[in-house]
């Protein structure tokens, strides 16, 4: 399996994520992107600026390690959940969008569960 083929699915159920992205830390290096096709079309470059300061403020990295998961809310009541996992030395978080009022943490936690040995 790729990376790709764990999160493509997800995507295709519209109704709960408007998008996905895989960073890997130690890298620098986005292993993932991709917005739902019904997604706004201003939410793909949002998300990029958003992971390129997530990936450089290299300061706040340890923060990851004192919590699993971060939640930030938008305006219109999107959530964007950043969760931190690591394998074996390599850190990495998955960034989800996810509509508004729509659960998520058992997919994130399936999601992140396979994506692991990926990484």
């Amino acid at each position: 399996m790729t990376v790709e083929r764990e999160l493509q699915p997800a995507l295709a159920d519209q109704d709960r994520f408007e998008a996905l992205a895989l960073v890997e830390l130690n890298q620098d290096r986005l292993l993932f992107l991709g917005t739902a096709a019904n997604a706004d079309s201003e939410l793909r470059p949002a998300l990029e600026a958003f992971l390129l300061r997530l990936v450089t403020d290299t300061e706040n990295h340890d923060q990851f390690r004192q919590t699993e998961e971060i939640v930030f809310y938008d305006l219109t009541g999107r959530q964007l959940i950043c969760h931190y996992f690591e394998q074996q030395s390599k850190r990495a978080i998955l960034v989800a969008v996810v509509a508004p009022h729509k659960t998520y943490k058992q997919v994130v936690r399936r999601l992140v569960k396979a994506l692991r040995p990926l990484v």
